[in-house]
């Protein structure tokens, strides 16, 4: 529900700030001992919804909330789990949320599909910075080469979303254009790979590094595209009735998550990272320790949300061409 005309009293914010300070002085969380900087000027909090996924991409937000920051920024924080980027949209257009977390693609659509939704910023890119990616182009036990993949079926969560026209690019590149294109559940690939069910999949953490763990093996990373060799993978949207009315708030959210982006990429502060990542999701010790992580950021620019559009369109998923200008709200 749209909730974020309500506050609550600032005698709750102490209590939680007292809990985060005790939080930062026993691991390497985000000082939070500064002054609020966002609340609202009556000394209450901002409440807002906000619909995540139980993934390792949204570690910068578990991040936010076990070390205070929302408070820090005068939010009063609900968490809800939902089951996909693109249902939870649906769910708060209709006034379930305030907030969610979507695939690029997701918001791209909804867009597309004439939804009042724009995104107030991003969440993730994937890792454009070392050896290996955050997400992989994961082959099953004996496929050698992106070739072998020819005449197979390959893997994704959900038909014609952003892994799978990613997918299609890469190997289209490599000069295979001929695979079909199964959908299966993330937590049912792996074992999909190692059945034979499916020759690959472009798998996020942790599901690579399990299937890696299981024999699989890494084929290319097909997110690492252009020059910076990164991808908008994940965003924040918000529908336009509540950026305009609600302003402060979403200004504040967005506050939030830049402060706790900064310190969940920041190497410093990986222990505390990976502890909010496994309270928030059901991952064990070995696999989150294991991962390679995304790199997070609020900052959303047309020209990433373009080039996914552009391949949205290229293998068929809209009819069309999509000009996504004015999907990001200013």
């Amino acid at each position: 529900m749209n909730t974020l005309k309500s506050r609550k009293m600032s005698g709750a914010l102490a209590l939680v700030l007292g809990a985060g300070l005790a939080l930062a002085g026993c691991s390497n969380a985000a000082d939070i001992s500064e002054p609020v900087e966002d609340a609202p000027s009556d000394g209450e909090l901002f409440e807002l919804t906000v619909a995540t996924l139980p993934i390792g991409d949204l570690g910068a937000y578990f991040y936010a909330e076990d070390n205070g920051i929302f408070e820090k920024h005068g939010l009063d924080i609900t968490t809800e789990t939902a089951t996909g980027g693109s249902a939870a949209i649906a769910a708060m257009v209709a006034g379930d949320y305030d907030i969610v977390y979507s695939g690029a693609d997701g918001a791209i659509k909804a867009f597309e599909s004439g939804l009042p939704v724009r995104v107030i910023s991003g969440a993730n890119l994937n890792q454009p910075e070392g050896e290996k990616d955050s997400t992989g182009l994961i082959a099953a036990p004996g496929i050698a080469s992106v070739e072998d993949i020819a005449g197979t079926a390959i893997g994704t969560n959900a038909l014609g979303n952003i892994n799978q026209v990613y997918t299609q690019e890469y190997l289209s590149e490599n000069g295979v254009t001929d695979f079909e294109v199964v959908e299966i559940p993330f937590p049912e690939q792996v074992a999909a790979l190692n059945s034979g069910q499916i020759s690959a999949s472009l798998l996020p953490e942790p599901f690579a590094s399990q299937a890696i763990a299981e024999g699989a093996t890494v084929l290319g990373y097909p997110y690492r595209t252009g020059a910076d060799q990164s991808n908008l993978v994940g965003v924040y949207v918000s529908t336009e009735q509540t950026i305009e009315s609600e302003a402060e708030a979403v200004e504040a959210f967005v506050a939030a998550m830049t402060e706790a982006s900064e310190a969940a990429n920041d190497k410093a502060n990986r222990d505390a990272l990976i502890e909010s990542i496994l309270s928030h999701t059901k991952l064990s010790g070995e696999v989150a320790n294991a991962m390679v992580f995304v790199h997070f950021t609020t900052e959303a620019e047309a020209p990433q949300l373009q080039a996914t559009a552009d391949l949205l369109t290229k293998f068929g998923v809209f009819p069309g061409e999509v000009d996504v200008a004015g999907l990001i709200a200013e």
